[in-house]
Formats: C-alpha cells, structure tokens, sequence
C-alpha cells in the first residue's frame, strides 16, 4: 500500500540522514587529529618524524643553477623523493612537498648552488 511505502521511505531517509551525520562526525574528528606547524628548520639537517603520517612543503628561493632534494629513510635520510632545480633566471620561490612515514628520517639537501630556505611548514596527518 502506500502508506506502507512511505514508512519504508521515510525510515530509509531518517537511516540515511543518522550514517551521514556519523560519518561527517568521524571526519571531523579525523580532522580535528590533523596538526600543522612552522617548525624551525634547516636544510642539510636531518629530523625524525613522529608517529603519524607527516606532509612536509619546504620552500626555496632559488638562483639558476641551484637546486635542492628531498631525502627521507627509515634509518637515514638517503632515498630522494624530489628534487628543485632553477634553470632560469633565477630568485625564484620553489615549493616541493613530500610525505614522511611514521617513525621515518627526513631532510632537505642541497644539490647545486646555495639556496635560501623561504618556508617549512609540517602537517601530521592521520
């Protein structure tokens, strides 16, 4: 019948509405685990990261001809994951971006030149 129908919608909806409202829940509280920080840092030294997935974005302000690397690894930090390098003209602000796994080494390294840090920003992630 149709009302029979409209129960079993209006159930369906309201059991809709209660797993969306838990599941926006449980995303907000993952993100509220999310933490960011402008660490003091340096390039060509190496740091340990912590439990949890970290993002790391370091920023540079490149000369041609200068470049940098990523290098993250469980005991040392030897395994390159990216690299900046300026090839024009120079004094350019460059950003490279690299996750660190929990426990892991991380640092940047200059390859070419001697570029300047502009910025290093670290989120941990879940």
């Amino acid at each position: 019948s149709v009302d029979a129908v409209v129960v079993y919608v209006d159930s369906t909806v309201d059991a809709v509405v209660v797993y969306v409202d838990s599941t926006v829940d449980a995303v907000a509280a993952k993100l509220d685990d999310i933490s960011f920080a402008e660490p003091l840092r340096s390039i060509g030294s190496t740091y340990t990261n912590s439990g949890k997935i970290r993002q790391v974005t370091v920023c540079l302000n490149l000369e041609s001809g200068e470049g940098a690397e990523a290098l993250i690894g469980s005991i040392a930090p030897s395994e390159a994951v990216g690299e900046l390098y300026e090839t024009g003209t120079g004094n350019t602000i460059s950003a490279i971006t690299f996750f660190v796994p929990p426990s892991y080494k991380y640092k940047m390294n200059i390859t070419y030149g001697t570029p300047a840090l502009y910025k290093w920003i670290e989120y941990d992630l879940l």
